[in-house]
């Protein structure tokens, strides 16, 4: 897939003996952004975890990857606005982060946390046709609660 962005920037980078994890804040889940739009095309954004995926392999870099979405605002589940206190959030943020371990995952796994999903429980933004589909095998956890 073709993207705009030549590089891929990360918030955080948390490097660990069996394991990376990238942590990446995603306010308004970088969705309606107005003059930005086109900074945060879903497509790019779906896509930036295969492009570091790659370059990672291209260095010679064989430690699994956890790609953490978060989405630090309110979200919909089923339609339905959801609230989750910003403490709530990032003591499960910090769980996740502390109990992931490269046994539990696949060379590359995608977790997003509290992203706009539907009635299957999927998320909403993978559902759209600029979402790159190869992405989505590759995510593992979505988390609503």
């Amino acid at each position: 897939m073709k993207t705009t962005n030549k590089y891929c920037r990360v918030d955080f980078l948390l490097s660990q003996s069996e394991i990376d994890l990238i942590l990446k804040a995603d306010e308004y889940q970088h969705k309606d952004r107005g003059p930005l739009s086109s900074v945060y095309e879903i497509a790019e954004e779906s896509v930036r975890a295969i492009n570091i995926m790659n370059s990672r392999g291209v260095r010679g870099i064989t430690k699994p990857l956890a790609f953490i979405r978060f989405n630090p605002d309110d979200f919909t589940v089923v339609s339905r606005k959801v609230h989750i206190r910003n403490l709530n959030r990032y003591k499960r943020l910090l769980d996740i982060i502390t109990d992931i371990s490269a046994d539990s995952m696949d060379y590359l796994s995608l977790i997003y946390l509290y992203y706009d999903t539907n009635a299957k429980g999927e998320l909403e933004i993978a559902n759209d046709p600029r979402f790159d589909a190869s992405a989505k095998q590759f995510i593992t956890e979505i988390i609503t609660s």
